[in-house]
């Protein structure tokens, strides 16, 4: 057990396989909360928190499923298949940032639906929201549009051959498109609604929500960074790596690292909808 290798197909089993299940598990009940529930279905941020997790579900069926079954069982269509291998990248870099911009929107929307400014809270509605949300599946489809251009089977592995797209990906999508934005969209937004709700409950308008809200919004900024810098660190130094001739200890070292930063930061998308269920 003490090989790297080994460790990390223990690792994959012991924590992947059981944050999968309860990940979908997870979705799926939301998914059938947010829908079911009367007041959920007229509110502008549930609509968002709907978005967002039926974005998870997708991530997490596309790209956990398939890290387990590549680590574990050593299955891993991304090395045969050039569909796969474009469609793959294609969804992992298009869903993960569409569920944490849609969960941005929604506590944009928890301050402006709380402002005591009348015209501000009429841009909190489901027309508003269905408009975003179209807008956002739109921008993040065609964000991740080069991927299928770029993305090549070379050496039974399946890569990105364009140094630009590359580098983006490695750095800059990790660091600011994962965790930078939407961490000072939360922190934010977050506060700015905490406070306006601080504002109603103290007149006794909100009693309790407030706490509430600003517990959601702490406990998703913590998953976001604790799940995105492990992984944005594999990828620099992947890139900083990259022509590198590496032994086999160092190789074997590389694919713990990788298991290990890769599902971690595939758990936040498994989790977060899910304390938002059980703290509302």
């Amino acid at each position: 057990m003490s090989n790297p290798r080994s460790i990390a197909v223990y690792y994959a089993e012991i924590f992947g396989i059981p944050a999968l299940i309860f990940g979908l598990i997870g979705n799926f009940l939301n998914i059938y909360i947010f829908l079911s529930v009367r007041s959920y279905r007229r509110s502008p941020s549930a609509f968002y928190l709907l978005i967002s997790v039926i974005s998870n579900l997708v991530h997490l069926s596309c790209a956990m499923t398939t890290r387990i079954l590549s680590i574990s069982f050593n299955i891993d269509s991304t090395q045969t298949s050039i569909i796969w291998c474009k469609t793959r990248q294609f969804l992992i870099g298009t869903y993960p940032p569409l569920a944490l911009t849609c969960q941005s929107l929604a506590a944009i929307d928890q301050f402006l639906i709380t402002s005591r400014n009348a015209r501000v809270r009429q841009w909190s509605s489901m027309k508003i929201a269905h408009r975003m949300v179209v807008c956002c599946v739109g921008f993040w489809h065609l964000h991740s549009l080069p991927f299928l251009f770029y993305n090549r089977i070379q050496m039974n592995r399946c890569v990105i051959t364009n140094q630009n797209l590359l580098i983006y990906w490695s750095s800059i999508h990790f660091f600011v498109v994962l965790m930078a934005i939407p961490t000072l969209t939360l922190a934010t937004f977050g506060y700015l609604g905490y406070r306006n709700m601080k504002r109603l409950t103290d007149n006794g308008q909100m009693i309790g929500s407030d706490r509430q809200f600003i517990t959601m919004i702490c406990l998703q900024l913590i998953l976001v960074i604790v799940a995105t810098i492990p992984y944005g660190v594999y990828n620099t130094y992947l890139l900083i790596t990259f022509n590198r001739i590496k032994t086999v200890e160092q190789l074997d070292g590389d694919f713990l690292f990788l298991t290990i930063t890769s599902l971690v930061s595939l758990f936040n998308f498994g989790v977060s909808l899910n304390l938002y269920v059980e703290i509302n």
